[in-house]
């Protein structure tokens, strides 16, 4: 079997995905040089993909490996596979100069496991409960809602997505592929794209949502509007057409909101500083005022380990620890330069 055919078996063996699913995925997604693979007498029993992603960052565009379907063996568990199979991995992506890896728990007490590794809680899911309007306001757009969409959909609905991503000063990067792939796999679980367009301007779109009915409710997958009401308007196009209840609609982080709002956050995912001395050096560059010295601890990777001085919009490392220089663990520090400045890292739609 080829790695390909190897990797897709044990995935097969750990998740419930559709063939249609396995087979778009796959196709779309996999390449040799992006797997890890561990085998015993040539039977996969752990693997994982790292994705390529972008993400921006501090007034930049960094690197970042996303961490995907990483699963072991149901009779290899327990064994520290995959613990070994991600720090290969780490070192890897260390090797090709990724700036960040990125990943979604599938389960909660998966947090405490990458943690362990590394990872930082950084990103987070942000909704706010929906309740149908009981008065239709004055409506500023007409909204189409459409389960098959044509190139002309998929490019328009991409640019004013991205404008959108674009508004939150750090956020995982979707491509134009990406972008097209994350339609795919809307339209193969029977979703529905919502297009909000103008009255005034009838080509221009004003919002769109990507929705998506599963167990007897809808999710809203992601929802971009220029105004309150134009979201309002979408959102009860989208309630009133798919006749199941909305329970709630995210948004890209907190903002102030109206009184009597139901507002809700909760853990999404996970990210590890993978080259650290770059990141450093655009960050003292960026802020000239920071004055900071701290010894890193990163026993995974080696390399990321010394002690840095910040200082006059420079970064300078030194393996030799300063008087009293406070010892900062890689998770920390992960922490500390994603939410630098009060922002709330974004991440979302990663076909998980």
């Amino acid at each position: 079997m080829t790695r390909c055919d190897q990797i897709t078996t044990l995935w097969k063996a750990c998740f419930q995905d559709t063939e249609e699913f396995i087979r778009f995925y796959f196709d779309r997604k996999y390449k040799d040089e992006d797997s890890l693979l561990y085998t015993e007498n040539s039977i996969p029993l752990a693997a994982s993909l790292m994705l390529p992603y972008s993400m921006a960052w501090q007034n930049t565009i960094v690197r970042t490996s996303y961490i995907s379907g990483a699963c072991t063996h149901p009779q290899a568990r327990k064994r520290g596979i995959m613990t070994r199979l991600l720090q290969e991995g780490f070192q890897e992506m260390y090797n090709r100069g990724i700036a960040f890896t990125t990943l979604i728990p599938a389960e909660k007490w998966l947090y405490d496991f990458y943690a362990r590794l590394g990872y930082a809680t950084v990103f987070h899911r942000h909704t706010i409960q929906y309740t149908p309007s009981p008065i239709r306001q004055e409506n500023e757009c007409t909204v189409k809602i459409i389960s098959h969409w044509d190139s002309t959909v998929i490019s328009t609905t991409y640019s004013y997505f991205t404008r959108h991503m674009h508004s939150h000063p750090c956020h995982v990067i979707h491509s134009f592929d990406d972008y097209q792939d994350i339609l795919t796999d809307l339209h193969m679980s029977n979703g529905c794209l919502a297009i909000a367009y103008s009255h005034a301007i009838p080509e221009q779109i004003t919002g769109f949502a990507l929705a998506l009915p599963e167990n007897d409710k809808i999710t809203i997958k992601e929802i971009a509007t220029d105004t309150p009401n134009i979201r309002n308007t979408l959102l009860d196009t989208l309630f009133a057409y798919c006749k199941l209840p909305i329970p709630s609609y995210p948004v890209l982080s907190p903002a102030p909101l109206p009184a009597k709002t139901h507002y809700h956050s909760q853990p999404f995912g996970m990210a590890r500083i993978i080259c650290l001395r770059p990141l450093l050096e655009h960050l003292a560059a960026q802020h000239p005022h920071l004055n900071l010295t701290f010894h890193v601890i990163d026993p995974i990777l080696p390399g990321n380990q010394g002690t840095y001085i910040l200082s006059q919009g420079h970064c300078e490392k030194t393996n030799t620890p300063a008087h009293q220089t406070e010892l900062t663990a890689i998770l920390t520090l992960t922490k500390y330069l994603l939410e630098y400045g009060n922002v709330q890292p974004h991440m979302s739609l990663m076909l998980e």
